[in-house]
């Protein structure tokens, strides 16, 4: 049994090609607006399951703690899915960027979510689309996390497969490439290397969250600035 057969089976999910579905070919300009549904515990996340599951090819897995997730609908149907969670416990590029210790760190982190899936629905051809979807999810975003758990968010942060992707459509929507991670994965208390090295792109939604890039001398990490000098613009 696959892996889609296995993860099918503990989800008792529908394969995602019995869906009804309508090709859409067409410009930006001719399909806006669409919504972003926040689908969290309504009848509509079980369809993000099945999508995400069945054409991501990272698949379906089940996501631990604070999470959102959205589908993107047209008139004829849902175009693309995304979702964030939690952020990563360690990522070097990110955490020098940003300048804390581990301190910092370790209690501001659950202010930084990550963008874990975004999919393009593969019948689903429309230039533009995913820079669009992910200005407009940088917007919803912070209102629907503050909504569901309460704290606000400083940044939001992904990881792009190089090997697979450009990750033009997250610099199109204002992320700032930062480099990227070692290749290594936390496996239960300890790290293993499998040498997939992917770019790491991270986007301040809070112009008051301070970085080590600001000019002169370099503030507290995190802290809401309450003067003009030396906050990041």
């Amino acid at each position: 049994m696959s892996r889609l057969d296995t993860n099918r089976k503990e989800l008792n999910l529908v394969p995602a090609q019995q869906l009804q579905v309508e090709s859409l070919i067409a410009d930006i300009k001719d399909i806006v607006p669409v919504k972003l549904c926040l689908v969290n515990k309504t009848a509509q996340e079980e369809t993000w399951d099945r999508l995400v599951h069945s054409y991501h090819y990272l698949g379906y897995k089940k996501m631990y703690g604070p999470r959102i997730k959205y589908l993107a609908m047209h008139s004829t149907g849902p175009v693309a899915a995304l979702s964030f969670n939690r952020a990563t416990l360690r990522v070097g590029v990110r955490d020098r960027y940003v300048g804390w210790d581990d301190e910092l760190k370790n209690e501001h982190l659950d202010r930084v979510v990550c963008n874990n899936r975004f999919l393009i629905l593969p019948w689903v051809r429309v230039p533009n689309l995913a820079s669009h979807l992910l200005a407009q999810a940088l917007k919803q975003l912070p209102e629907d996390w503050l909504k569901l758990y309460g704290r606000r968010i400083f940044m939001v942060e992904t990881f792009v497969d190089s090997a697979k992707y450009s990750g033009s459509c997250y610099k199109a929507a204002g992320f700032k490439l930062l480099g990227q991670t070692k290749g290594f994965a936390k496996a239960g208390p300890n790290y293993i290397y499998h040498g997939n090295k992917k770019a790491v792109f991270i986007k301040v939604i809070d112009q008051g969250f301070l970085l080590n890039s600001a000019p002169g001398p370099i503030p507290a990490p995190l802290e809401f600035a309450t003067r003009k000098e030396g906050a990041k613009k």
